[in-house]
């Protein structure tokens, strides 16, 4: 799965997920209803591979799982 972190947060709005807090730095703190939270990098480009899958697995005890597809 190759995404953007444009697209990835698309995802996550549509999922019920908030923007906590942008700062000035390339990362974006998320959250869900359910309590989980990740950063979300903010870089031009694709994430990388192990860096989506990580991602993808931290809001699953919240979005369940697979809840990207």
């Amino acid at each position: 799965m190759v995404v953007t972190s444009r697209e990835l947060t698309k995802l996550l709005q549509s999922k019920g997920c908030t923007l906590d807090r942008s700062g000035k730095g390339s990362h974006q703190i998320w959250s869900c209803p359910g309590g989980c939270r990740n950063a979300i990098p903010t870089h031009r480009g694709d994430i990388p591979t192990g860096t989506l899958r990580s991602i993808l697995k931290s809001f699953e005890p919240c979005l369940g799982k697979e809840w990207w597809k």
